[in-house]
């Protein structure tokens, strides 16, 4: 073995998931309006060949409509901190910020069911609620 091939073992995952990214068009065609949570199945790829991408997996997994509640979700959260103060590092800016990179790890490695997306999405936007009502 040289180190060209342990360099090849190293990237595989990354290299998996730009093949499997290729598959989007055909799971997503199997049902676009609603999607379907065996779009890797019934596409004919198999078990675990998903898109790894939180926003093209609510896509292929929840179709359009589903997208469309995701996105909106995303949408709100970001509009809710628009005037985030980087200087003053508040519980509500940590938080936020951790899920803005949650997010943008997740767009392009994860699969829709990421709990730590699910979970920050969850807890910013309540602190930004309570911040309201104090």
């Amino acid at each position: 073995m040289t180190y060209i091939d342990d360099f090849g073992n190293f990237f595989s995952p990354i290299t998996s998931r730009l093949l499997i990214l290729t598959t989007f068009f055909r799971q997503f065609s199997i049902n676009p309006f609603v999607g379907d949570w065996q779009a890797e199945i019934i596409s004919g790829y198999g078990e675990g060949y998903y898109i790894h991408s939180i926003l093209l997996s609510s896509l292929t997994h929840l179709g359009i409509v589903g997208f469309g509640l995701v996105f909106t979700i995303i949408i709100r959260t970001f509009k809710n901190f628009k005037n985030l103060e980087i200087s003053k590092m508040s519980q509500e800016n940590f938080l936020f910020l951790n899920f803005l990179l949650v997010t943008i790890l997740g767009t392009f490695f994860q699969f829709l069911t990421f709990m730590p997306f699910w979970f920050l999405m969850g807890i910013v936007n309540l602190r930004y609620k309570n911040r309201l009502n104090d």
